[in-house]
């Protein structure tokens, strides 16, 4: 995979689900090299593009997280049958909201879903042997005419079609 840090200027990239994570989660090893590309997106040195359904999984993830952190479960699975019990949880969530406004804030083209995307991303799923969510991603970017995502999910390296830029990995000593 290419350096996320390489991407040359005015490249158009759609950017997936990890990439945000690893800097909203201060990740100990990709948070750098994922923020500072978000600052080139944000300058608009890079074009970038997010789907909606990497909005919709950021939304899960925080959720979670801010839920684990909060002690209502120690794991995803806790913290979903904890909400089932007691829905009312989700009022108590703060970072989560402030998390994804942020997103709304990268300086980027938020993309939405539609027929063709989705109709595309089963013919992707079989053709490239990808899960839903890596297929819808690829869609996307198709339809989008987008050939560069930066991502940290090597199955997107099986699509020829496009290229995939990764943060680099950093030794914690």
């Amino acid at each position: 995979m290419n350096n996320l840090k390489d991407i040359p200027e005015g490249t158009k990239i759609l950017i997936d689900t990890n990439i945000i994570l690893y800097t909203a989660l201060n990740h100990p090893i990709y948070q750098k090299d994922c923020t500072d590309f978000l600052i080139r997106v944000g300058r608009k040195d890079v074009i970038g593009y997010i789907p909606s359904v990497v909005i919709e999984e950021l939304l899960h993830h925080f959720m979670m997280s801010e839920l684990i952190e909060n002690g209502y479960g120690k794991r995803v699975s806790d913290c979903i049958s904890c909400y089932k019990h007691n829905p009312m949880i989700i009022e108590k969530l703060s970072k989560t909201w402030n998390e994804i406004q942020r997103v709304f804030h990268i300086n980027c083209t938020i993309l939405y879903d539609n027929e063709l995307i989705l109709k595309q991303s089963l013919q992707i799923a079989q053709r490239y042997q990808l899960l839903a969510h890596d297929a819808y991603i690829v869609a996307f970017a198709q339809s989008n005419d987008i050939f560069h995502i930066a991502s940290n999910d090597k199955d997107f390296l099986r699509v020829r079609e496009v290229t995939i830029w990764s943060p680099q990995r950093i030794d914690i000593l």
